[in-house]
């Protein structure tokens, strides 16, 4: 008998792939599914019907260009607030107030303006630019 570690296995490099690919996406995949699955069960117990609820809600948010372009606008401000706090959590630090800090920068720009009625209109922009500096 040999006290020699056993030789690895060969790896395939498809399987390794296919985990290195599939993997990360498994988890939220069943997020996704389990948030929809319990979506339906309690559209279904309020006696409405969930394929047209689900229709509904997938015409509203991309149905025609116009309801697109709202469905952008309108999730723009939470994608940027949740990278804002994806990095604090990557650079260890821990942000709570991500929807103050929002909030902060949609009022301050047009806060600053209205306070701002004696100056020339052409630097009004650059008054709205420096509070948002602050808040960031």
């Amino acid at each position: 008998m040999s006290n020699s570690p056993a030789a690895p296995e060969p790896r395939n490099p498809a399987l390794s792939i296919a985990r290195t690919i599939i993997n990360p996406l498994v988890v939220p995949f069943f997020a996704v599914l389990t948030a929809l699955l319990i979506g339906a069960l309690i559209i279904w117990l309020t006696g409405k019907d969930p394929g047209a609820a689900y229709l509904g809600l997938w015409q509203g948010s991309f149905g025609s260009l116009q309801a697109l372009e709202r469905t952008i606008v309108r999730s723009t401000p939470f994608i940027i607030a949740g990278l804002a706090v994806a990095l604090g959590f990557k650079a260890g630090l821990f942000n709570i107030g991500a929807e103050g800090n929002s909030m902060q920068a949609h009022c301050l720009p047009s806060r600053s303006a209205t306070l701002c009625r004696a100056c020339p209109r052409s630097s009004i922009f650059r008054w709205q630019l420096l509070p948002g500096r602050w808040v960031a």
